[in-house]
């Protein structure tokens, strides 16, 4: 005899959780998914298509400028979408996810769903996965648009896949928080708040540490104020900015991402032993992890 859902030794698989399948379903019924996905692919073209127009000063596709000049264009193109699409990550998922776990409290059907042979654990999956699906697709109609510093020049498909991957990582670690504070409190409005509050203090937070610690490191010695990149590290921004920029070649470009990079760099210029995105999705899964740790634990006690 087959185990049913939520029966020990059992493990829901994406085909097998009820809770997925309807999300999905929620989520893909009418012409919201379609609206959302054209409204995002709009604004990422526009993106391309200013910073084109601006690097190339309106000459058109057939001009021939010189190699440096290409690989330039091609970077700023490419660093530009990338910081573009990291933007409408952080933007969009703690609204996406916010109501998952406080909207079914809003409907008065969370009862109905603690009552089913679903564990809280297997709950929180279902719930994360739809949103992390919906995240995918905005990740991945994005990919031709990142690929435009490619066809053009100086960015590498491994570079693009990876800081699409990035950009898909950082965006689950986000939503997994945002359902935590979807779990922990009864209101949307009061989950929406503090999701846009966690990522708030992931960007501006960040950076005040890192300030903070610059200015107590400039105090003491005369060696130049090297904050450690940790601090830094969990920042969205960060971590794709390690990811997409790229100055090789003694090619930099004028783009948020580039200057970005440079603050996780150590003053004498060297390469750190351990890539600050590593340490960054490292932390964010570890923060990740503990808050939907918490969420199950909260579910579990109703």
């Amino acid at each position: 005899m087959t185990p049913g859902p939520g029966a020990p030794g059992r493990v829901l698989t994406g085909r097998d959780n009820p809770v997925l399948e309807l999300e999905l379903r929620r989520r893909t019924r009418g012409p919201a998914v379609a609206v959302a996905v054209a409204v995002h692919l709009a604004v990422l073209g526009a993106v391309v298509l200013l910073v084109y127009r601006g690097r190339t000063g309106g000459v058109g596709l057939f001009a021939t400028p010189t190699a440096s000049e290409t690989a330039s264009i091609g970077r700023s193109l490419f660093q530009w979408t990338a910081f573009a699409l990291c933007l409408a990550v952080m933007a969009v998922v703690p609204g996406l996810t916010a109501g998952a776990i406080a909207g079914e409290r809003e409907r008065r059907t969370m009862t109905a769903l603690q009552l089913t042979l679903l564990r809280p654990w297997e709950i929180l999956a279902g719930k994360l996965g739809a949103a992390v699906a919906f995240l995918a697709v905005l990740v991945a109609v994005a990919l031709p648009l990142l690929a435009v510093g490619h066809v053009i020049g100086g960015v590498t498909v491994a570079r693009v896949v990876a800081t699409a991957a990035g950009v898909l990582a950082t965006g689950t670690a986000l939503a997994a928080l945002t359902l935590a504070c979807s779990a922990l409190t009864a209101r949307v409005q009061a989950a929406t708040a503090l999701a846009y509050g966690a990522v708030v203090l992931l960007v501006l937070g960040t950076f005040a540490m890192a300030g903070a610690a610059a200015v107590l490191d400039g105090a003491v010695g005369d060696d130049p104020a090297d904050p450690p990149a940790v601090l830094l590290a969990p920042n969205p921004l960060l971590v794709v900015s390690d990811l997409a920029a790229d100055r090789s070649g003694g090619l930099s470009v004028d783009t948020p991402l580039d200057g970005l990079v440079g603050l996780t760099r150590p003053a004498d210029g060297d390469d750190r032993t351990i890539p600050v995105w590593f340490i960054g999705l490292g932390l964010q899964g570890a923060a990740a992890t503990g808050a939907l740790a918490l969420a199950a634990r909260h579910l579990r006690r109703g």
